[in-house]
């Protein structure tokens, strides 16, 4: 099968063709592409096989309709968001139950259903808390035991804008983590009362509100 090359417009005006130049190119890593940005739109050219390309423009069509349908609903109170849009938006795979958490202790409206995520948090909100809970969980993959422990820790580190591993040290005093065999913190009980818990315990030590109305 040879290698083909194709070339795609796709209409649009001034910053709204840069953020979507960049969401394309961050979603199209298999193929090799040039990506133009023009006065009146975006021009994508797609090098590979028929059947890979095909793919890749469909997948190009479904981010480009995504995000004209979101940012038209900028403002607005309430969104549903394809939790597969916000991975390809920010390229980082997260566990949709913990942004609705820390979303809803944000003082946030949120709840997840069947891969899409309902709010009245902005996109830009959305992507600043991804971006902290992958930074949080890298920073911890070795030194806790357990998927609900990380969310134990990522949702309390980011709520309360802690050092993960000050909340490691504060959980494991106050009884909401005990060590394994191997040394590892592992939580003691359902990690969202683990999260009540520490948040109550601590809000004496933290100035100010804990949450944060949008």
């Amino acid at each position: 099968m040879p290698i083909i090359k194709r070339v795609f417009f796709i209409p649009c005006r001034g910053d709204e063709c840069l953020k979507l130049a960049e969401l394309i190119k961050d979603n199209i890593t298999t193929l090799e592409a040039a990506i133009e940005v023009k006065e009146h739109g975006i021009e994508v050219t797609l090098y590979g096989y028929k059947t890979d390309i095909k793919r890749a423009w469909v997948k190009v069509k479904q981010i480009v309709s995504l995000h004209k349908e979101l940012s038209s609903l900028s403002g607005k109170e309430h969104k549903r968001i394809p939790v597969d849009y916000l991975v390809s938006l920010t390229r980082k795979t997260f566990p949709p139950i913990l942004l609705v958490e820390i979303l809803s202790r944000k003082g946030y409206k949120a709840k997840y259903s069947n891969g899409v995520i309902e709010t009245n948090a902005d996109i830009e909100f959305l992507k600043n808390v991804i971006e902290k809970i992958a930074e949080v969980y890298e920073e911890i993959k070795y030194s806790v035991r357990g998927t609900t422990t990380k969310y134990f820790v990522a949702a309390a580190s980011i709520i309360l804008d802690l050092d993960p591993n000050y909340v490691i040290e504060e959980g494991l005093k106050k009884g909401l983590l005990r060590s394994d065999e191997e040394e590892k913190p592992r939580l003691t009980k359902e990690w969202r009362q683990a999260l009540k818990e520490f948040m109550e315990s601590i809000s004496s030590e933290i100035p100010g509100d804990l949450e944060e109305n949008p």
